[in-house]
């Protein structure tokens, strides 16, 4: 992951023999252009960042942004086997960096699960009890009304509703995510949780994942139970 930094912060010319041009890769813009080519470059670099790339033939890279400028056709390699080159090469990289990714995952939860107060839920989080709250423990077709943190397993804050002017408050099975709707199904009204749970295992947390790398990591909830509204459980159908 560090390759792409040391290139970047500590070579200050890219010369490209092909063309004999040189190019400052410190200089901060300076005209309207350079602005709008700095902008595509980090476009580009995030994008390539999401699919869980961290580095590339920079020489080839522009060699080929150049082309693709200057040429309708005649680039060295047809657009078929361009085609193929982006997908099998992305494809050999995620694999490679998922099974780490996996791996990772698998030792933080691990660890968790040896904390003092945690517990394996069914759906395979792991629910951690904070404060015990006296008040009543929602169903499924409950109400809640909460505060919470939602953040990554390395502790970078996605949404805080604690800073937000009003709780959440919605109908507990409207969550779509089990471990979370077990979670509270395990809390009383004035409690608090942690809850961990591996994105992988739960497809709304990967495909809301910012990144490759995230859909294949940890999400953090931390939960306080404000209160919950007794619902009406469905109706079963008459046989």
């Amino acid at each position: 992951m560090k390759s792409t930094q040391i290139l970047l912060t500590g070579v200050a010319t890219l010369l490209l023999a092909s063309c004999g041009e040189s190019f400052d890769t410190k200089a901060n813009p300076k005209t309207s252009e350079d602005s709008f080519s700095y902008a595509v470059g980090v476009s580009v670099g995030q994008t390539l960042k999401r699919q869980g790339l961290d580095k590339l033939a920079y020489g080839s890279f522009i060699r080929g942004i150049q082309e693709g400028l200057a040429k309708d056709s005649g680039y060295i390699l047809s657009n078929e086997k361009m085609e193929a080159v982006r997908k099998n090469y992305i494809t050999s990289l995620q694999n490679k960096r998922m099974k780490t990714l996996q791996e990772d995952t698998k030792k933080m939860l691990d660890g968790i699960a040896k904390e003092k107060g945690v517990s394996l839920l069914p759906s395979k989080g792991y629910y951690k009890v904070g404060k015990v709250g006296s008040g009543p423990t929602p169903q499924s077709f409950d109400t809640v009304e909460c505060r919470y943190v939602f953040k990554t397993g390395k502790g970078e804050v996605l949404v805080d509703n604690t800073k937000d002017p009003v709780p959440f408050r919605g109908p507990l099975k409207s969550l779509n995510l089990p471990p979370l709707e077990e979670a509270f199904m395990k809390t009383s009204a004035g409690g608090t949780f942690t809850l961990y749970v591996s994105n992988e295992m739960n497809p709304v947390l990967a495909r809301s994942a910012r990144n490759f790398d995230e859909s294949f990591g940890v999400s953090v909830f931390e939960v306080q139970l404000i209160s919950v509204k007794a619902g009406l459980p469905e109706k079963q159908p008459t046989k």
